[in-house]
């Protein structure tokens, strides 16, 4: 099977596509997840599914939340669960003009 080691992916898809990133990064890409205001779709499954499947269609992904500040409401919960210990993820909040949160699938 190739290697896509040294390839860097910029994940655009929503929900239909989310696994997609999941694959090219089980290839070795690098893969950056890019979301919309608001966040991703599958923020809006229920929060039993999203923390189920999230790391799986997330593996190696780089997640980029960008302006915190534009659906605080919708966005707590995810960061809730990125920021949980144990989740396996590594998420850092930049100070930033208008806030970006950085998390990596660890």
């Amino acid at each position: 099977m190739p290697s896509l080691s040294g390839v860097r992916v910029l994940d655009l898809a929503d929900r239909a596509g989310a696994l997609a990133g999941k694959l090219l990064a089980g290839l070795g890409a690098d893969v950056v997840l890019a979301e919309p205001p608001g966040g991703h779709a599958l923020r809006s499954l229920a929060p039993f599914w999203r923390e189920a499947l999230q790391p799986q269609l997330s593996a190696g992904a780089l997640v980029v939340a960008d302006d915190l500040d534009i659906a605080p409401e919708a966005l707590a919960p995810y960061l809730d669960y990125v920021r949980k210990p144990g989740n396996g993820y590594v998420s850092v909040e930049m100070p930033l003009g208008d806030r970006i949160e950085l998390s990596m699938r660890s």
